[in-house]
């Protein structure tokens, strides 16, 4: 019985014309369909499992590969690929739009741009989604060096703090509050206007700091939490985050020079940090209520009110959690909140 032949792939598509001779075509392919007919290596095209050993990273793939199992897994950006010159493209009667028709065979499309997400479905648990394409059709090999070139060698990375602060809070994501808090203690660390500036125990090593990054990530992940105080919208974004935790803890080591960093000082220690860290929940709504914006000159305000209790270790002697609640409630205490 003869082999029965594979249908050419056929999808309405929209022809785009810019700076280039040739135009693109924008349409929709199952991730499936386009894994069938997809290279990576122009070098290696008659042999495309060599050029995927050689130019994919594959515990990308496979961190992309867990992603896309997620629910809420999605690729709204596409995926730009350049097509052998059988694939055609058929415009309906006066206007861009059509059909582009694809031959079902391997190696017809090599992958400009987005091959660490294609090849991601390889380890997706046979999840499949329909995913976004830009196609050009036979277009000479410099062309394709120059798109390669211009996606992946000359578009500067975005700065990872205008990311956080352009996206809301998503706290339908388990990792949000150790991704957002372990980034902010990032930035406390390594921003020289920030009072932990190379403060942090970023590795776990006592000589890089007075305070360890763990203990950051857990004083903070309250505040991140549902009715936490950055969960509300004047401080949802990462900047706003930052930028309340340097006026607070500069307001707080400016109140305690000769505490902040000293180790014979609770200031200094977690049980110290912790309970600061909750009067920061305490002090916002308590200064919003005179109608005025929580900053560097508020916070020392009402900081100053303290500034002669003694925080010497030996006079408290306060360990863990309970230790940390007690010095709270002596702080609101002290302050009459």
């Amino acid at each position: 019985m003869a082999k029965k032949k594979k249908r050419w792939i056929v999808r309405p598509a929209i022809a785009v014309t810019q700076n280039v001779p040739k135009p693109f075509y924008a349409f929709s392919l199952p991730a499936s369909k386009l894994r069938e007919i997809a290279y990576v290596s122009e070098r290696t095209k008659d042999n495309p499992e060599e050029g995927i050993e050689r130019n994919l990273i594959q515990s990308r793939c496979k961190k992309i590969g867990k992603y896309i199992q997620s629910q809420k897994a999605l690729f709204p950006n596409s995926i730009i690929i350049a097509l052998e010159g059988t694939a055609r493209f058929e415009p309906y009667e006066g206007n861009a739009h059509g059909t582009i028709h694809i031959p079902p065979k391997p190696s017809q499309a090599l992958i400009l741009d987005g091959q660490h997400r294609l090849y991601g479905f390889d380890y997706s648990q046979g999840k499949d989604m329909e995913l976004l394409v830009v196609a050009f059709i036979d277009i000479p090999i410099g062309l394709k060096a120059h798109i390669f070139r211009m996606i992946n060698g000359e578009q500067k990375p975005v700065n990872r703090s205008l990311v956080y602060d352009l996206l809301d809070l998503d706290t339908s994501s388990p990792k949000f509050e150790e991704e957002r808090a372990h980034a902010l203690v990032k930035e406390l660390d390594r921003d020289e206007d920030s009072p932990f500036y190379h403060d942090v125990q970023m590795t776990g090593k006592k000589e890089e700091g007075f305070i360890s990054q763990a203990s950051l990530i857990s004083y903070l992940k309250p505040c991140l939490r549902k009715n936490g105080l950055f969960q509300r919208e004047k401080y949802s974004s990462f900047n706003r985050q930052f930028a309340l935790l340097c006026d607070y803890f500069n307001a707080l080591k400016d109140t305690f020079p000769s505490d902040w960093g000293n180790p014979q000082s609770i200031l200094s220690k977690t049980v110290g940090i912790n309970a600061f860290f909750r009067l920061l929940q305490d002090l916002v709504p308590f200064i919003e209520q005179d109608v005025k914006k929580p900053n560097y000159k508020e916070f020392r305000a009402r900081l100053e009110i303290i500034r002669d209790l003694p925080l010497d270790v030996k006079r408290h002697k306060l360990y863990g959690i309970g230790g940390a609640i007690e010095f709270h409630k002596l702080l609101k205490s002290q302050l009459g909140l």
